[in-house]
């Protein structure tokens, strides 16, 4: 059985980017006021996590693409 590749910080960011955006678009009536906004703030949370340690990588690597 194979497995998935893994997914890149970005593409994860970006998947975790369109989930939030659509909570705030089409809420589904369904769900619970509460419930959503925590499920919006805990996204919240680790897309900004995922911002930063990105940030900090590029940071950290310097002209030839290796982690100093």
């Amino acid at each position: 059985m194979r497995s998935q590749p893994s997914r890149t910080r970005e593409e994860v960011l970006e998947i975790l980017r369109e989930t939030l955006q659509g909570l705030r678009f089409c809420p589904d009536p369904d769900v619970d006021p509460r419930t959503r906004a925590l499920f919006k703030l805990a996204l919240d949370r680790r897309i900004a996590l995922l911002e930063a340690e990105s940030a900090e990588a590029r940071r950290l690597l310097n002209g030839t693409g290796y982690l100093i």
